[in-house]
């Protein structure tokens, strides 16, 4: 199944892509359902409503709203730590990244940082939050304790870069960032902890995702 978040519907739509139909939706129970994210187990999903400044937690088996959780007025992207144990969703109003414990389905802290971040990312082992602001900033905060431990300087543009989406390396080594408004995509080494040369590609590159390699035994053996 493939699953669309449908904003003007409040909801997110279920395709099944053999038949390439419309086979059903989940209600979020709120407006601007922009970005989401499913459970490591596939039970759960937990969407940001963007203009409705809040969090709607979905069953996503029975098809239906479990939950909706307040958070500001305006929120923007999510994300969601490894084990399934916490959802993030970034405050529009206030710096600061709201955690949701999804056992109780609560809000129950949140990490401040200099600027308001946009979209966040958990590293592979878990241990640290990749977030962006459009301040030009990527801040590394320490999970477990939400403290602010690295800063870097995305692209020097004209004007501050709007900042886009991770997308994590199936291997943990590094994160790339895309930078609508520099045109790049910029790669963090999370071993060393430095920006590597960026991918330069034009302004408006903004959503990625991993696509897994299928390569032929014959291509293998080749190369």
């Amino acid at each position: 199944m493939l699953y669309v978040s449908a904003e003007l519907a409040n909801a997110i739509y279920i395709v099944d892509t053999q038949t390439r139909s419309l086979v059903g939706e989940i209600p979020t129970g709120a407006s601007h359902t922009h970005m989401f994210v499913i459970s490591p187990d596939g039970q759960r999903m937990y969407t940001a409503n963007n203009e409705a400044g809040s969090v709607s937690v979905l069953d996503v088996r029975a098809r239906t709203l479990l939950a909706t959780i307040p958070i500001s007025k305006k929120v923007q992207r999510i994300s969601i730590s490894p084990d399934g144990k916490f959802v993030f969703t970034q405050d529009q109003e206030t710096p600061r990244i709201v955690v949701i414990d999804t056992s109780t389905k609560a809000v129950v802290r949140s990490i401040s940082l200099p600027s308001v971040a946009f979209s966040t990312a958990i590293t592979k082992d878990g241990r640290w939050l990749l977030a962006n602001s459009e301040s030009g900033k990527l801040f590394v905060v320490d999970v477990v304790s939400g403290v602010l431990t690295r800063t870097f300087d995305t692209p020097d543009v004209p004007v501050l870069p709007t900042p886009g989406e991770f997308a994590l390396a199936p291997d943990g080594m590094h994160a790339h960032l895309s930078c609508p408004q520099g045109g790049t995509i910029e790669i963090l080494n999370l071993k060393d902890w430095k920006l590597e040369e960026p991918i330069r590609l034009t302004k408006g590159v903004d959503g990625m995702a991993w696509v897994p390699a299928t390569i032929s035994s014959a291509t293998s053996e080749a190369r």
